[in-house]
């Protein structure tokens, strides 16, 4: 008799977080464990994935320790993870070179060569993706044209899904939903075409599992490492955002999945692949769908940017009353209006990619006044964030021809009922929390629940396992306001700043 436990985990950018549940989705055990972020030079960012796998036995353990259950009662287990960051190993997978993270962008060269000289709309069509220095490929053309003793000693270049499965399972196989930047988002298979082009041998890429298939089975050396009970399920998962919007119980384009962390996403799934250059159209986490998404990726990272260089003091009183500063920030926004006194924030400091797509990217702060405090930027912020959240969700309808419904939050700033009201008040539409805060955690365990049988189809385990917490309805009043700074403000600021920011990147001010 199976005991229906489930452990999902998500490797992320700054940390590995496991949660151990039934297949009604109740969390019994959850842990994270926290790894380093390397940054040696301007605009890299790297990790050792060794850092990864050693987190997530960690986490493993706290989380069974947590949930009071021995590993051998668990029954299936899949991963979410950070996308479109790039390992390189040897045949026993070993990393040959630092890992190259999401965000870094090195690869600048290399995107610029893709959109020159093969076509950036053309690659778009076939990945579903505007090139980018985000994406999996270029940073692999970076290792070829930087490193190429590297690139030839290489037997795999590995997403952080692939490396895992390796490692629990020693099969190179990867999911489908783990995004490459090499995949055909029409047929779901690598693109012979791009492969061709971007000078990425085949040989060297994992074979493809549809999520929620079994993808392999723990061996004798990830059991002696971890724990876990040999031959155990491993379940093919997805990249950490489709894998939150099924823990959120997206299954249809009726709903959206929101997740407020360090960046910023809001996406939908979709039976139709439909390219457009103001989307990011990855392989959804269900078969047989997509998942248009957009993304901001300065997001909430933004708030921790305001906290170490601007509110010093009010991080101080949190340290000494014990509680996260956002408690003492959250309390002093809400004193004020809505609109913060007129102070617009564009929070593009980490660059923006849809609707605009510009290298030259920065943000940008008006309406300035001598009455404003830390409280007002705190607040502009966070209605900073929520107006380009309406930005992307309503293109996001118009590409589709849709509606959405219905709209759930999770990531870290789902734990702010200030940061919810607002999103709420800005797009003028009723939002809701889900029950529990590792949305992409819960969305590997409805995979591993699917792979094991528990579940017959991978939305019938979402639907099941995902529940709704808290549900923020607009208030009217700051709705009204929040409209007329949208429409007559937000909305045109980027467009009217834009040859403003070309001037700035071509003057030398380093």
């Amino acid at each position: 008799m199976k005991s229906g436990y489930l452990v999902g985990f998500d490797s992320g950018t700054q940390s590995v977080k496991t949660i151990v549940c039934d297949k009604e989705g109740r969390v019994v055990g959850q842990a994270r464990e926290e790894h380093v972020l390397h940054c040696p030079r301007q605009g890299w960012a790297e990790q050792n994935p060794e850092d990864w796998w050693k987190a997530f036995r960690v986490s493993l353990e706290r989380a069974l320790h947590d949930a009071g259950i021995s590993s051998s009662e668990v029954d299936g287990i899949a991963l979410a993870h950070q996308r479109s960051t790039l390992a390189i190993v040897d045949g026993d997978c070993r990393p040959l070179l630092p890992a190259q993270v999401w965000h870094d962008s090195r690869s600048t060269e290399q995107v610029r060569w893709i959109n020159e000289k093969f076509g950036g709309d053309k690659c778009m069509n076939i990945t579903g993706c505007m090139p980018d220095v985000t994406w999996w490929a270029p940073k692999i053309m970076w290792v070829r044209d930087h490193e190429f003793d590297v690139f030839k000693k290489a037997y795999k270049f590995l997403t952080v899904h692939g490396f895992f499965v390796h490692r629990l399972t020693g099969e190179w196989k990867d999911s489908r939903a783990s995004p490459s930047g090499v995949l055909d988002m029409a047929t779901l298979d690598y693109s012979n075409t791009l492969l061709d082009v971007l000078g990425i041998p085949r040989e060297k890429l994992c074979d493809l599992v549809s999520p929620g298939e079994v993808i392999g089975y723990v061996s004798k050396d990830a059991a002696r490492e971890t724990g876990l009970p040999v031959g155990l399920p491993v379940a093919a998962g997805a990249g950490d955002q489709q894998s939150g919007g099924l823990g959120c119980g997206v299954i249809d384009s009726n709903t959206a999945y929101l997740n407020l962390g360090t960046s910023v996403v809001v996406g939908t799934s979709s039976r139709r692949y439909i390219p457009h250059r103001n989307l990011i159209v990855r392989a959804g986490a269900i078969p047989g769908t997509w998942n248009p998404e957009a993304l901001l990726s300065s997001g909430y990272w933004m708030i921790t940017w305001l906290k170490e260089n601007f509110a010093v003091r009010e991080v101080e009183a949190a340290k000494k009353m014990g509680i996260p500063p956002e408690e003492i920030l959250d309390a002093e926004a809400e004193k004020l209006q809505a609109g913060s006194s007129g102070l617009i924030l564009q929070p593009y400091w980490l660059g923006v990619r849809q609707p605009y797509w510009d290298q030259d990217a920065r943000g940008t702060i008006i309406g300035w006044t001598s009455s404003h405090r830390m409280g007002h930027l705190y607040r502009a912020a966070i209605e900073g964030i929520a107006y380009d959240i309406r930005l992307n969700l309503t293109g996001i309808e118009r590409i589709l021809d849709s509606s959405i419904k219905q709209i759930r939050i999770h990531g870290g700033g789902a734990k702010s009922k200030f940061s919810c009201q607002t999103v709420a008040d800005v797009l003028n539409r009723s939002v809701s929390t889900i029950s529990r805060v590792e949305a992409t955690a819960l969305g590997a365990a409805a995979l591993a629940a699917t792979a094991i049988g528990l579940y017959a189809k991978v939305e019938d385990a979402a639907t099941n396992m995902a529940r709704i917490e808290t549900t923020f309805e607009p208030i009217q009043k700051n709705a009204s306001v929040y409209e007329s700074l949208y429409e007559e403000v937000y909305a045109k600021l980027y467009e009217t700043v834009r040859p403003l920011l070309r001037k700035i990147a071509q003057i030398d001010v380093t």
